[in-house]
């Protein structure tokens, strides 16, 4: 007899929104802001769409359009006459419906082994030879998720910024004391050069 084991998991992933470069859409937070109305995941963004060029349109709804509706359903003619306004008009917001920021991932571990009928008796084998046993193991509810964060929030951004300028102020200092020392020693040695010069000229004056 064979004998199957099941194991299940949970993962979420959370991205951020735009303006990250994430290109995914909050579905939830628009879904609460709207009164807990609209569509709840990418494929019934696409739906509803669908739904509201056909309503605007033909005053009908598609028949493979899933978005809740309580129009009458357009006949095949009607699409098909249509059919290049509808696309026309409904591919950019069919654009639009970008990827959810929350992503589920459901994980599956199934495990086979074949279980010994030597110290079973043939009645029990006979009777228990066609079946299959599965065991599912539901060891804790545990959901692991995956929250993405600003790299920088408000604070880091400003304690980096302003490390940045202490040390931009820091180096300036150093570079502006290193400029006045140096020209302090060019000072001193242009005096020197000329009072150099003008003692070799009274010297020269001496004895001529």
């Amino acid at each position: 007899m064979i004998s199957s084991s099941l194991d299940k998991s949970l993962e979420n992933e959370i991205l951020l929104p735009y303006p990250y470069e994430t290109n995914c859409l909050n579905y939830t937070e628009l879904w609460l802001k709207n009164n807990r109305t609209g569509p709840r995941i990418q494929e019934m963004c696409q739906h509803k769409c669908i739904l509201d060029v056909a309503s605007k349109i033909l005053n009908c709804s598609t028949v493979f359009g899933l978005y809740p509706h309580d129009l009458r359903i357009c006949s095949h003619e009607e699409v098909m006459k249509n059919v290049d306004i509808l696309l026309f008009h409904g591919y950019p917001c069919v654009q639009n419906c970008k990827d959810d920021c929350a992503k589920t991932r459901y994980i599956e571990v199934v495990k086979r082994r074949f279980i010994s009928e030597l110290t079973r008796n043939e009645e029990d084998y006979e009777r228990e030879s066609h079946l299959i046993k599965v065991e599912i193991y539901l060891e804790d509810s545990e959901i692991v998720t995956f929250r993405h964060r600003p790299q920088y929030l408000y604070i880091e951004a400003f304690s980096t910024i302003g490390g940045f300028i202490g040390i931009w102020l820091g180096i300036s200092l150093i570079q502006l004391t290193d400029f006045i020392e140096t020209l302090v020693r060019i000072l001193r040695i242009s005096c020197a050069a000329k009072k150099d010069l003008k003692f070799k000229a009274e010297i020269t004056q001496v004895y001529d």
